[in-house]
């Protein structure tokens, strides 16, 4: 979910671009707008021989890609990403790692401004786990980062949900039913017009995901007589929850607890999983709240060697949100560049070179689709909110 109207300000994307960071181990998404099979399919492939292991290994190549940063959503209530790092992330005093996501926040509801900072926050809880065998595989015990709402009392520890696959009508709403009788749909969106938002690789007819699912998020509020979502940041201690540029999107290992909800001592850890960790759709404008995944960075010096992107004001792109056209503006530069403009699936939406010596150049954006897009030039990326 990134289908928004906000009044937002030119932020800069802080993901990490680092190649050989981690290997996706699973990709196990729920239902969503942004689950679309159709973009991990080899040329002339069918559908139904689509298989995990080669939805992992083009994801893979994605997020190694150094032109632009990938993210991955993980749909609906249970939707999860399974990566293992390269290099282990340490515990050492502080903050030891960050799941970046696209979280930001809404201009008048920085915590400069609120007390309850919020925008776009859609919470995904993190797992960790040691190579303690040395296999190289995720066989190991796993421990939950036991953030702010854990013992929220609307927190629900064993809350399970099943969705429901029509192959008859693939491009229908996709039903779904959790285990104390909640009925609903992940509904179709107008901008996201994929043959279906089932993530059929996993399943041919119905998908069954469990785990603790976190306190709604998501407010209707009037700001100048105008209506919009705002989903409230929590405190601390999952993904995608604050902005990757925030204090508190940093993940502290002593947060991490067992199945009995015990703390323990983690030395390091080698493996990470986020699971979207909430089951909201506040209205078909918005679509359902589905955690995205951008990377991790490691908060200790080179231990992973991950490598942040640098971020700078030599950048400008105005109106921010836009309607019909956007001006962007670079420093001078003495050689030509690329200008690429990406959606949150990866997918490059436009490619033209900026010859050297111009450092401005006009965009019209009235036929794109409201939403936000990410926009690559001069070395630098910033989101683009188009309404």
């Amino acid at each position: 979910m990134k289908h928004f109207v906000f009044a937002l300000a030119c932020l800069p994307w802080t993901g990490t671009v680092a190649q050989e960071s981690f290997r996706i181990l699973d990709y196990s998404p729920a239902p969503g707008q942004f689950i679309d099979y159709t973009q991990f399919l080899y040329p002339g492939q069918r559908a139904q021989d689509l298989k995990a292991t080669q939805v992992c290994h083009i994801l893979d190549s994605l997020y190694k890609e150094a032109s632009f940063i990938y993210i991955a959503s993980l749909g609906g209530f249970g939707g999860s990403i399974t990566v293992k790092l390269n290099k282990p992330v340490p515990n050492r005093e502080g903050a030891d790692f960050k799941v970046l996501g696209n979280a930001f926040y809404d201009a008048a509801h920085t915590p400069q401004l609120s007390d309850t900072p919020g925008g776009s926050s859609e919470p995904g809880i993190i797992w960790v786990s040691r190579d303690g065998n040395g296999n190289g595989i995720a066989d190991d015990p796993w421990y939950e980062i036991a953030g702010s709402e854990h013992h929220h009392p609307q927190t629900v520890s064993d809350y399970a949900l099943t969705y429901y696959f029509d192959p008859a009508n693939p491009s229908t709403h996709i039903a779904y039913k959790s285990a104390t009788g909640d009925t609903g749909h992940i509904f179709r969106i107008s901008a996201h017009t994929q043959p279906t938002y089932f993530p059929i690789w996993l399943s041919a007819d119905s998908l069954t995901f469990s785990g603790r699912k976190l306190p709604p998020n998501a407010r209707l509020i009037e700001n100048n007589g105008r209506k919009q979502w705002l989903m409230l940041c929590y405190p601390y201690g999952y993904a995608d929850n604050q902005p990757n540029n925030s204090l508190s999107c940093g993940i502290d290992l002593d947060w991490a607890v067992d199945s009995s909800g015990m703390p323990v001592a983690l030395e390091q850890v080698d493996f990470i999983k986020v699971v979207c960790a909430t089951n909201q759709q506040p209205d078909l404008s918005v679509g359902e709240i589905s955690t995205e995944f951008a990377g991790i960075l490691a908060l200790h010096g080179d231990n992973t060697g991950l490598k942040p992107v640098e971020n700078g004001t030599d950048l400008k792109v105005f109106p921010n949100p836009c309607q019909d056209r956007i001006r962007v503006q670079r420093a001078a530069s003495a050689q030509a560049e690329w200008l690429c403009v990406f959606d949150l699936s990866g997918r490059c939406l436009l490619r033209l070179c900026v010859p050297a010596g111009q450092n401005g150049i006009e965009l019209e954006t009235d036929s794109w689709h409201p939403g936000i897009y990410l926009l690559r030039f001069a070395g630098k990326t910033l989101k683009l909110v188009k309404l």
